[in-house]
């Protein structure tokens, strides 16, 4: 097994491009991909822009696109990678690190050598941190791997892809899981012939407002006992639920400065301007807490539980309430104003009995995914040090 580095074991390692291509609302116009497309082991086709012909043109001058070049995310989440299999013309933004391996080296070798924990220490240490963490080309070139003969390779690859099945079943059963509660709600409140449901408006049932402005840099912010929740903290959790940990706080007196914007527990807030409303995610606050003016949140009354709010908001794309406005912003009056169904409280307490159950069985299943993740890890390793 030779060890060189990713350069040397490379015959080119660029990137996308590095302006701002044009975009464009023709359906048919050339997919333009970020790192928010290259997942571990694929490259995502649901969210992408648009760009003209000649913006994959000028791409085309940078490099050339082959089968079995290693995409690799060099900005922002650094370290997924994906093989390229060649679906299609697209152009890339400098986000995603393009390495064509040498003849000695397999494409889909070299993409678990990147997902590997020692490859991912490698790229962590070398990371430029800055608004959005960046690795630069040569650091990358620089990083050394192991390179077995192909004989090797083929072996591990063979052996390592039925470990990553599991990870993708796992994947795919989380996904149907995440799936089950908006689809129990639409099941049991959106048929209003199924269940008899008045029809009312949110303001009705719950009062509707927005967070402070609060700098963060004011005394008495830090280490005190009053949560002060940012529209960045939604980004610490990827699924819905409670927020247990909160990145800023704020002292007694503050809060009694604040008090007209104090959310009391069982609050649901979500993000309100911004891209950050394109990402749909909520929280239910555990406790009385802050909000920043970019948060805003629902108290329901007695007559509506928190979970049955959370799980409307989940039959949302919030962005459709957004305005047109740069950023976008979501308005008090447009949430005052959605319709929604109330049914009895009994049946509202039946689901989020149902709810509960199906929180249940995700936090099991997570820890089921932890387990497989670790196994896997454990793979790559063995796999990258001689151990297989």
């Amino acid at each position: 097994m030779r060890q060189m580095t990713l350069g040397e074991a490379s015959e080119l390692i660029t990137d996308g491009t590095h302006g701002s291509p044009a975009r464009t609302e023709d359906v048919n116009a050339i997919p333009l991909l970020s790192a928010k497309n290259v997942l571990d082991g694929e490259v995502r086709w649901d969210n992408f822009d648009r760009v003209p012909v000649a913006e994959l043109n000028e791409f085309k001058k940078r490099i050339q696109l082959r089968e079995g070049d290693v995409l690799m995310t060099c900005v922002g989440t650094i370290g997924r990678a994906a093989v390229w299999l060649n679906e299609r013309p697209v152009v890339f933004l400098r986000s995603v690190a393009i390495i064509r391996p040498q003849s000695f080296l397999l494409p889909a070798y070299l993409e678990y050598v990147i997902r590997s924990s020692e490859f991912q220490r490698e790229l962590r240490r070398r990371t430029k941190q800055a608004s959005q963490g960046g690795i630069y080309l040569k650091d990358i070139k620089a990083i050394p791997i192991r390179v077995p003969p192909l004989a090797a390779q083929h072996q591990i690859v063979n052996f390592l892809d039925e470990a990553d099945q599991l990870r993708k079943l796992r994947a795919q059963a989380d996904s149907r899981s995440a799936a089950f509660i908006p689809a129990l709600f639409h099941e049991m409140f959106g048929n209003t012939t199924s269940i008899q449901s008045e029809s009312v408006s949110l303001r009705e049932v719950a009062e509707i407002k927005s967070g402070a402005g609060f700098p963060l840099n004011r005394q008495g912010l830090l280490d005190q006992a009053i949560p002060f929740f940012k529209v960045g903290d939604m980004n610490t959790v990827g699924n819905e639920s409670e927020m247990h940990v909160f990145q800023h706080s704020i002292s007694e007196a503050t809060r009694k400065d604040l008090g007209a914007f104090l959310f009391p527990p069982g609050s649901v807030i979500f993000p309100k301007v911004g891209a950050a409303i394109g990402t749909n995610k909520k929280r239910v606050l555990v406790r009385s807490s802050c909000v920043d003016n970019n948060v805003m949140g629902i108290i329901p009354s007695d007559r509506v539980l928190t979970e049955f709010i959370l799980a409307l908001l989940s039959t949302k794309n919030l962005m459709e309430f957004a305005s047109n406005s740069n950023p976008p912003s979501i308005r008090k009056t447009t949430v005052e104003g959605w319709q929604i169904p109330l049914p009895p409280l009994q049946i509202q307490k039946k689901f989020v009995q149902y709810v509960a159950d199906a929180r249940a069985l995700q936090a099991t299943q997570t820890a089921r995914r932890g387990l497989i993740e670790s196994l896997f890890q454990s793979m790559l390793h063995r796999a990258f040090s001689g151990g297989l």
